[in-house]
Protein backbone atom coordinates (compact mmCIF):
# COMPACT_ATOMS: atom_id res chain seq x y z
CA UNK A 1 0.00 0.00 0.00
CA UNK A 2 1.72 3.75 -1.00
CA UNK A 3 0.21 6.40 0.88
CA UNK A 4 1.41 9.66 0.34
CA UNK A 5 3.13 11.57 3.09
CA UNK A 6 2.49 15.61 2.49
CA UNK A 7 3.96 18.49 5.48
CA UNK A 8 3.55 22.18 4.54
CA UNK A 9 5.66 24.76 6.51
CA UNK A 10 6.41 28.15 6.27
CA UNK A 11 9.98 29.11 4.92
CA UNK A 12 12.00 31.31 6.94
CA UNK A 13 15.45 32.36 5.54
CA UNK A 14 16.94 32.44 9.58
CA UNK A 15 15.71 29.21 10.92
CA UNK A 16 18.10 27.16 12.12
CA UNK A 17 16.76 23.74 11.62
CA UNK A 18 14.43 22.47 8.61
CA UNK A 19 12.32 19.38 8.87
CA UNK A 20 14.08 16.10 10.06
CA UNK A 21 12.57 13.21 8.05
CA UNK A 22 14.02 9.63 9.23
CA UNK A 23 12.90 5.88 8.39
CA UNK A 24 12.27 6.48 4.58
CA UNK A 25 14.31 4.98 2.05
CA UNK A 26 13.13 7.22 -1.05
CA UNK A 27 12.08 10.98 -0.68
CA UNK A 28 11.30 13.18 -3.13
CA UNK A 29 11.90 16.88 -3.03
CA UNK A 30 9.38 18.92 -5.53
CA UNK A 31 10.53 22.35 -5.83
CA UNK A 32 13.40 24.70 -4.50
CA UNK A 33 14.82 23.53 -0.92
CA UNK A 34 14.38 26.35 1.69
CA UNK A 35 14.88 26.70 5.64
CA UNK A 36 11.38 27.10 7.63
CA UNK A 37 10.48 27.85 10.88
CA UNK A 38 9.90 24.49 12.73
CA UNK A 39 7.16 25.24 14.44
CA UNK A 40 5.09 25.59 11.18
CA UNK A 41 5.46 22.14 10.03
CA UNK A 42 2.22 20.70 9.87
CA UNK A 43 1.52 16.86 8.35
CA UNK A 44 -1.49 16.42 6.23
CA UNK A 45 -4.43 14.53 7.59
CA UNK A 46 -5.09 11.97 4.93
CA UNK A 47 -8.49 13.71 4.83
CA UNK A 48 -8.77 14.20 1.62
CA UNK A 49 -10.15 17.89 1.08
CA UNK A 50 -12.46 20.20 3.23
CA UNK A 51 -15.99 21.33 0.96
CA UNK A 52 -13.97 23.61 -0.97
CA UNK A 53 -11.34 20.95 -2.02
CA UNK A 54 -8.62 22.19 -0.15
CA UNK A 55 -6.35 19.47 1.64
CA UNK A 56 -6.65 19.81 5.51
CA UNK A 57 -3.06 19.88 7.56
CA UNK A 58 -2.70 19.55 11.22
CA UNK A 59 -2.83 23.50 12.64
CA UNK A 60 -5.22 24.52 10.23
CA UNK A 61 -8.27 26.38 11.25
CA UNK A 62 -11.85 24.70 10.28
CA UNK A 63 -15.31 25.45 10.79
CA UNK A 64 -17.55 22.42 11.37
CA UNK A 65 -21.01 23.19 10.46
CA UNK A 66 -23.63 20.46 9.80
CA UNK A 67 -26.29 22.55 9.99
CA UNK A 68 -27.60 21.80 14.24
CA UNK A 69 -23.80 21.77 15.04
CA UNK A 70 -21.71 24.44 14.43
CA UNK A 71 -17.93 25.30 15.56
CA UNK A 72 -14.38 26.50 14.82
CA UNK A 73 -11.40 24.86 15.71
CA UNK A 74 -7.94 23.46 15.25
CA UNK A 75 -6.63 20.40 13.68
CA UNK A 76 -4.24 18.46 15.64
CA UNK A 77 -3.64 14.59 16.32
CA UNK A 78 -4.48 13.15 20.17
CA UNK A 79 -3.83 9.57 20.75
CA UNK A 80 -3.53 8.19 17.01
CA UNK A 81 -6.39 10.12 15.59
CA UNK A 82 -6.58 13.49 13.73
CA UNK A 83 -9.43 15.51 15.17
CA UNK A 84 -10.52 19.89 16.37
CA UNK A 85 -9.09 21.25 19.20
CA UNK A 86 -11.29 24.04 20.50
CA UNK A 87 -13.03 25.73 23.86
CA UNK A 88 -16.82 25.41 22.60
CA UNK A 89 -17.34 21.92 21.00
CA UNK A 90 -21.07 20.98 21.43
CA UNK A 91 -21.02 17.33 21.25
CA UNK A 92 -20.98 14.78 23.91
CA UNK A 93 -18.33 12.96 22.81
CA UNK A 94 -15.34 14.83 23.68
CA UNK A 95 -12.71 15.04 25.68
CA UNK A 96 -11.63 18.11 27.28
CA UNK A 97 -11.26 20.23 24.58
CA UNK A 98 -10.36 17.93 21.64
CA UNK A 99 -12.99 15.55 19.61
CA UNK A 100 -11.69 13.25 16.84
CA UNK A 101 -12.75 12.92 13.38
CA UNK A 102 -14.28 9.27 13.95
CA UNK A 103 -16.07 11.03 17.21
CA UNK A 104 -17.90 13.25 15.30
CA UNK A 105 -18.89 10.85 12.32
CA UNK A 106 -19.94 8.46 15.39
CA UNK A 107 -22.22 11.46 16.51
CA UNK A 108 -23.85 12.33 13.43
CA UNK A 109 -24.78 8.67 12.87
CA UNK A 110 -22.05 7.43 9.90
CA UNK A 111 -22.95 4.22 9.98
CA UNK A 112 -20.03 3.33 7.60
CA UNK A 113 -17.25 5.37 9.54
CA UNK A 114 -15.63 6.85 6.24
CA UNK A 115 -13.48 9.74 6.96
CA UNK A 116 -14.11 11.28 4.26
CA UNK A 117 -17.98 11.52 5.02
CA UNK A 118 -17.60 14.74 7.49
CA UNK A 119 -16.44 16.70 4.29
CA UNK A 120 -19.70 18.30 3.28
CA UNK A 121 -19.72 19.98 6.88
CA UNK A 122 -15.91 21.06 7.56
CA UNK A 123 -14.25 24.41 5.97
CA UNK A 124 -10.79 25.27 6.53
CA UNK A 125 -11.12 28.78 6.80
CA UNK A 126 -7.24 30.00 7.32
CA UNK A 127 -4.16 28.39 10.31
CA UNK A 128 -2.96 29.25 13.23
CA UNK A 129 0.30 30.37 11.73
CA UNK A 130 -1.03 33.32 9.84
CA UNK A 131 -4.42 34.35 11.46
CA UNK A 132 -4.61 33.01 15.27
CA UNK A 133 -6.80 35.78 16.10
CA UNK A 134 -9.75 33.33 14.29
CA UNK A 135 -9.26 31.13 17.28
CA UNK A 136 -9.33 33.43 20.09
CA UNK A 137 -12.43 35.03 18.20
CA UNK A 138 -14.30 31.65 18.29
CA UNK A 139 -13.54 31.30 22.34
Amino acid sequence: MNREILFRAYPSGDARIAVTVSGHKNIAIYGSLEFVISETVGQYTGLDTDIKSTPIYKDDIIKFDNGNVCFIGRVDKECGAWGIVANNIPLDRQSDNFISFFEIMWDLGTSDMILDDIVPYVEVISNIHENPELLEASE
